[in-house]
């Protein structure tokens, strides 16, 4: 496996992933204690410009996010070669391999929207759009790999690319010119939340039971005082 780099440290290397086509790792990321997948990408010693515009790339996403995309956490360089850190998909199937209702593919139609027009405010564009389904049978786009600074014709494409795969799931979904357009325009059949629940907030608490936590605590100070 040849030397490791000291950042990947912080990512023990556990079983390598078969069928991947690069070099692929299931990790452990030590300090926030979740699982990861690390990516040795090849480039060899006539490629390093290649190499550090890569990570540099992969950083500038760090701070991209949306739930339909899979995150990139740490890039570096691996000997002459560059190593990628995202997180790990649990049970990732093909779109279409997913057995999904109505309602699960116009969710996972917004979502796939919704991500694609994060990336796109950022300035990013997608030259394929590989989509899998997570164990919660949410859509997850994978883009450290592919992902290249977007230009007119990019963004184009990547909105072509997306009304494709959205007509897939949603044959009646209608043309959009933005990705944001498209994700609101999308249509959920009724039948529950109109949001994934894996990504739903938790709910927030009334002010009723803020006031009686307050009391009790109040009357557990009041107690432990009488009883000195």
């Amino acid at each position: 496996m040849s030397t490791l780099p000291r950042a990947l440290d912080r990512y023990p290397l556990g079983a390598k992933i078969e069928g991947a086509g690069a070099e692929r790792w299931s990790a452990t990321d030590r300090e926030r204690g979740r699982d990861v997948v690390v990516t040795r990408v090849a480039f060899g010693p006539e490629r390093r410009a290649e190499r550090d515009a890569f990570v540099e790339r992969v950083r500038a996403l760090f701070s991209v996010t949306s739930p339909a995309l899979v995150a990139a956490l740490d890039a570096g360089a691996w000997e002459d070669d560059a190593f990628l850190v995202e997180e790990a998909v649990s049970e990732p199937q093909p779109l279409g391999a997913a057995e999904l209702d109505a309602r699960e593919k116009a969710l996972a139609a917004r979502a796939l929207a919704e991500g694609i027009a994060v990336l796109d405010a950022a300035g990013w564009s997608l030259p394929a759009l590989d989509v899998v389904v997570d164990a919660y049978r949410q859509p997850r786009i994978a883009i450290a790999n592919d992902v290249e600074r977007a230009s007119v014709a990019s963004r184009a494409a990547m909105l072509e690319r997306l009304q494709t795969v959205t007509a897939e799931l949603v044959p009646d979904a209608p043309r959009a010119s933005s990705a944001a357009e498209l994700a609101r325009a999308i249509a959920v059949p009724a039948g529950g939340p109109s949001t994934p629940l894996v990504h739903a907030s938790p709910p927030a608490r009334s002010p009723a039971l803020w006031v009686v936590l307050a009391l009790g605590v109040v009357v557990l100070i009041a107690l432990a005082f009488m009883h000195r």
